[in-house]
């Protein structure tokens, strides 16, 4: 699992970009949709 200091392994990207929270990824960074980020809140 990534820590602050890490990078998401490819498993771990290609698992995330997988969830349909999940907008975008890169080795450091996750971006969720915004409906998830609304519900979130809500």
């Amino acid at each position: 699992m990534a820590t602050a200091h890490s990078l998401f392994t490819l498993k771990e990207a290609s698992y995330l970009q997988s969830l349909p929270a999940v907008k975008r990824v890169t080795a450091t960074r996750i971006t969720y949709e915004e409906s998830f980020k609304v519900e979130c809140v809500r």
